[in-house]
């Protein structure tokens, strides 16, 4: 499913929520939860990623670090909160981390359309008030 997410841990911090509303914090793309091998743990985790698809001019990489013996901690009609742990690459420590995960759309190709269905009705909606308003002002 095509979703926004943002990290509420950075560095092994707990974010405050006054620093959740920043744009440059949220990412998009494919989001994905589902079993894998993990070599290092020798078992069968939970993994969630969050993929560029291909529509959306990505490559297929990954947007964020993998969450491993991921946990769907809590779920709504459109979001949800998935905990579990990445491995910092530069430090090779595995560090806690919790996704809130909003869900945009089932795909990518569904989010363009509604996307732009909504940006069309908000032109539509700021063409009407600019028409009352000159009727008000004449």
């Amino acid at each position: 499913m095509y979703c926004r997410v943002l990290q509420l841990w950075e560095n092994g911090h707990l974010l405050p929520k006054h620093r959740h509303n920043s744009a440059s914090k949220w990412s998009e793309g494919e989001f994905t939860f589902e079993p894998c091998e993990h070599e290092a743990f020798n078992r069968t985790m939970r993994r969630a990623k969050l993929i560029q698809t291909i529509e959306a001019g990505g490559m297929g990489n990954e947007v964020l670090p993998y969450l491993y013996d991921a946990s769907l901690v809590t779920m709504q009609a459109d979001w949800m909160r998935v905990s579990g742990f990445y491995f910092d690459d530069s430090t090779k420590n595995a560090l806690m981390q919790t996704w809130h995960v909003i869900i945009l759309a089932s795909d990518y190709r569904e989010w363009v359309i509604k996307d732009s269905i909504e940006k069309q009705l908000r032109e539509e909606k700021a063409q009407q008030q600019k028409k009352n308003q000159n009727v008000r002002n004449d």
